[in-house]
């Protein structure tokens, strides 16, 4: 009997729990047909058509049209470790670096620990762009390590490891063109919901803020807001795009001018908590009351919303299942040179607090 796939992390589990019938040799030489698959596993067909597909790319399935999906091996091929460590770069000074980087290194280091590795941890600085490449040739050339973690990282980094031939894996949403395996949350989807509830509480003046950069989860978030206000014709809603600079003294004076606008949003998001709690202060120094006069939604939710009045709505991350998708990411690619699944993107949790009403 084939092991049924969580639904947590889906297309992955599919994957595992056909692995899981193919090494105890439930099947014998061939697949069974998609729909004693689809059966067995509780899913969908095309769930299980990707996940054959990523079979087929592993070479663990030989799949031709017309014929029975031949099984090629039953266990995945594991190298021997010629090294033990596994290095991590990271953005920043160590004093500097955010609670959340903070904690998936610590969890990191113990569970690579728990499988008799070791992790070491290098920081990023702010060098030019020839130093830096420079730095990072020198340090893949000193440290042989098993694999490198890259966390987000500008582009010319990614760039770096994603052109030099060495174990990587990227913490954190590839920039255009690069080609690396990775995990990030689901910035697009995140913010996809966030229009869904606002109009759904009949907003129709919303607006996204943002800072003015190019990051690929700031891009993906402005995706993801675009696209629901696309399928709107424009005179049945407004959705407004503001950017921001780097200098946190202009969003004050630019969400004060953006509420005394007679196009002012009933509905706003927000790109992080930290933005949230300023336009939460702004909005009441203003005379604005949340959520009688605006809701607030943030694209990322810390613990310090939901001391706010009121309390602040935003998208929580499952960093229990981002932990076991690092560990199982990062020890895959340590054993076999390569992970099952190449793009993993969680799609976070919207926590409601009392800052979203009716418009």
């Amino acid at each position: 009997m084939a092991v049924r796939p969580l639904r947590i992390d889906f297309i992955s589990s599919v994957v595992d729990a056909l692995m899981q019938s193919i090494e105890r040799g439930d099947w014998g030489d061939f697949l069974p047909a998609e729909r004693q698959l689809c059966k067995e596993l509780q899913v969908g067909r095309t769930s299980i058509r990707k996940a054959i597909i990523i079979l087929q790319k592993n070479r663990v399935l030989d799949v031709a049209h017309g014929k029975r999906t031949r099984i090629l091996k039953r266990k995945s091929p594991k190298r021997s470790r010629k090294s033990k460590i596994v290095a991590a770069l990271v953005k920043g000074s160590p004093e500097n670096m955010d609670a959340i980087t903070s904690w998936r290194l610590n969890t990191l280091q113990h569970d690579l620990h728990a499988a008799g590795m070791s992790l070491e941890i290098y920081c990023e600085g702010n060098e030019i762009r020839g130093l830096a490449s420079l730095h990072i040739d020198k340090l893949l050339a000193t440290r042989k390590a098993a694999c490198w973690i890259v966390f987000a990282g500008n582009q010319h980094i990614q760039e770096l490891f994603s052109g030099n031939r060495v174990n990587s894996f990227l913490v954190g949403t590839p920039h255009p063109g690069i080609d690396m395996p990775y995990i990030d949350i689901d910035f697009r989807a995140a913010c996809r919901h966030a229009v869904g509830q606002l109009l759904r509480l009949g907003h129709r003046n919303i607006a996204l803020i943002a800072r003015n950069v190019k990051f690929p989860g700031t891009m993906a978030s402005i995706e993801g807001f675009q696209e629901v206000a696309s399928m709107h014709s424009s005179g049945e809603i407004s959705a407004q795009l503001i950017k921001f600079e780097d200098d946190v003294s202009t969003i004050a004076p630019l969400l004060k001018k953006l509420m005394k606008s007679s196009s002012a949003p009933t509905g706003v998001v927000t790109i992080s908590a930290e933005l949230a709690l300023m336009a939460l202060t702004s909005f009441i120094s203003n005379g604005l009351e949340v959520p009688k006069d605006v809701s607030l939604i943030s694209r990322d939710f810390r613990h310090f919303l939901q001391y706010t009045t009121p309390s602040i709505s935003g998208y929580d991350i499952n960093h229990n299942l981002f932990r076991k998708r690092l560990t199982k990411s990062v020890m895959e690619l340590v054993d076999t040179g390569t992970v099952t699944t190449k793009a993993g993107l969680i799609v976070p949790e919207f926590r409601a607090g009392k800052s979203v009403g009716a418009a």
